[in-house]
């Protein structure tokens, strides 16, 4: 199943909302019903404005097994990340200490399991400059010729142990949110191995735009693929939250987050990048802190304007 063909926007929605959230209090719930559980936030450090920081953006739990997406925006959850990406690229033999490197146009996020463990973490690095522009100055030009806001994933890995589709799935919509709904980017980028790239394109519709060459971060071969977020974002619309009732679809758009939880999550993240704690003074003037907008019909995000 591809596009909206067949399904009628009243489906859609009926769909999205068997989307549940699991709060940590223990109650199920849809997203959107009433404000979200306290526990989900952390208060602001003593001395400052008060205001309340998320301390997860999402929830899920899926064959009785939990897991929760989050910034990470502490020093232990950047570990986490960091020892889950290191662990994954030394099971093949790739070097991966460049892929660490911290600043005001980098934020990761990070999927843990129920007992806090990481399970999944995406980077996703912004202008002005990518990683990507290293090896493929010329492709990212032409996109930005285009007209287009280009953004980068790098670091993107699922522990071993994870069958679940709506880890990745899930990962890979928060970044989108985050990137797209939130900062208005309407293209991203990633440089993968040609042996991932067949996986990227299957699942999620990324197409190649740079041939093979030695990425020096990891000492291998890769190629840049790149996606439209536009249509990215019509195939969450289409089938986000629908998981195995998209009969005949195989892709992992509707392991996607639904409209009500997508809804939430880029209300979570507004908040969070207006925080001084997650958001420093440089990376406020660089964002001009736009307002974030959401689709009246389903709730995925739309750039900004």
């Amino acid at each position: 199943m591809n596009g909206k063909q067949g399904i009628l926007p009243q489906t859609r929605l009926r769909n999205a909302g068997k989307d549940r959230i699991r709060s940590t209090g223990g109650m199920d719930r849809k997203i959107g019903e009433g404000l979200p559980p306290l526990d989900f936030f952390q208060s602001s450090p003593p001395g400052k404005i008060p205001y309340f920081v998320p301390k997860y953006l999402s929830e899920t739990e899926q064959e009785g097994k939990l897991f929760r997406i989050a910034i990470a925006d502490s020093p232990e959850r950047r570990d986490q990340a960091h020892r889950l990406v290191q662990s994954r690229y030394e099971w093949r033999g790739y070097p991966c200490s460049d892929l660490f490197r911290e600043d005001t146009h980098r934020i990761t996020l990070i999927a843990t399991g129920q007992d806090n463990e990481a399970i999944g973490t995406v980077t996703i690095g912004m202008e002005p400059e990518l990683l990507a522009e290293g090896n493929y100055r010329r492709e990212v030009g032409s996109l930005r010729a285009r007209g287009g806001k280009i953004c980068e994933f790098n670091g993107l890995a699922v522990s071993p142990g994870v069958r679940s589709k709506s880890v990745l799935a899930r990962l890979f919509h928060t970044a989108m949110l985050c990137s797209f709904g939130l900062f208005g980017y309407t293209d991203g980028v990633v440089e993968v191995t040609p042996a991932h790239a067949r996986f990227y394109a299957r699942m999620l519709g990324f197409n190649p735009v740079g041939g093979p060459r030695v990425c020096p971060r990891v000492n291998t071969v890769g190629v840049l693929l790149h996606i439209d977020f536009t249509w990215s974002n019509d195939r969450i619309e289409t089938l986000g939250g629908l998981g195995d009732q998209a009969k005949g679809n195989r892709t992992l758009y509707p392991y996607s987050f639904g409209m009500f939880e997508a809804t939430e999550i880029l209300k979570r993240l507004g908040q969070s990048f207006r925080s001084s704690v997650l958001c420093p003074g440089e990376m406020q003037s660089y964002l001009g802190f736009p307002q974030p907008r959401v689709d009246r019909n389903f709730g995925s995000a739309c750039p900004v304007a």
